[in-house]
């Protein structure tokens, strides 16, 4: 994260979301400990000799942390235009986008993997902390996990357009990080997926009959209804 992208998240959760200090800790610290945490997914006693507080101060201020950005979480995890009123340019100006919406919404509907592929793997290599959390119980890791995606869309959104994880998906739109294909349960082709006293069953990844059966009403409505 940059200075500048850190300066202003600092005074955002100070004024809108209730982030503060003490007299001894300044809230800049707090949330310094916080992203340190998150980012490098470091134990609560290492981090207490980072910043040389004990681990109790740090487990206290790991929490106001996490409560500053589940808050922000509400207003920042959510699309940019809710109304979907505005057409990004460069759809609206290129006539390509218009006929044969059945090929169009299928083309879209293939591609949504790749586009949560590269989400995922942008969080989970800024965020390390996402991928082991057997110290923190399934309640807390709810917590963590939304406080980095309120984070992943705040640096996202952020008019500095300067994160290097961020301008390389930005510069390649093929671009994928190997995070994302980290621990994946199911690959592309065949998976094998067995079950004890169960036979295996084999998934071919051309989906259900029912998702093809959805997909091909939404096409035909969306072609009926642009005439």
């Amino acid at each position: 994260m940059s200075k500048q992208i850190f300066c202003d998240l600092l005074i955002l959760l100070e004024e809108s979301y209730g982030l503060k200090g003490s007299r001894r800790t300044a809230t800049r610290e707090v949330l310094g400990m916080t992203l340190y945490i998150l980012g490098h997914h470091e134990t609560l006693r290492k981090t207490s000799e980072r910043f040389q507080h004990s681990t109790e101060t740090i487990s206290r201020y790991f929490e106001k942390g996490l409560r500053a950005l589940t808050s922000l979480s509400m207003d920042i995890i959510c699309p940019t235009d809710p109304q979907f009123r505005h057409t990004p340019a460069h759809i609206e100006n290129d006539d390509r986008y218009m006929p044969y919406f059945k090929e169009i919404f299928n083309q879209a509907h293939s591609s949504l993997r790749s586009v949560i592929e590269r989400s995922f793997g942008v969080w989970k290599n800024k965020w390390r902390i996402l991928r082991k959390m057997p110290q923190y119980s399934f309640s807390k890791q709810c917590v963590i996990v939304v406080a980095t995606m309120a984070l992943h869309n705040y640096i996202r959104r952020h008019p500095s357009k300067v994160d290097p994880e961020f301008r390389a998906c930005d510069l390649d739109e093929t671009f994928v990080h190997p995070e994302a294909y980290e621990h994946r349960a199911q690959r592309r082709g065949t998976v094998r997926v067995t079950t004890p006293r169960v036979e295996p069953v084999i998934y071919d990844g051309t989906g259900a009959p029912e998702m093809s059966a959805l997909r091909e009403f939404i096409a035909h409505q969306l072609e009926n209804a642009r005439g």
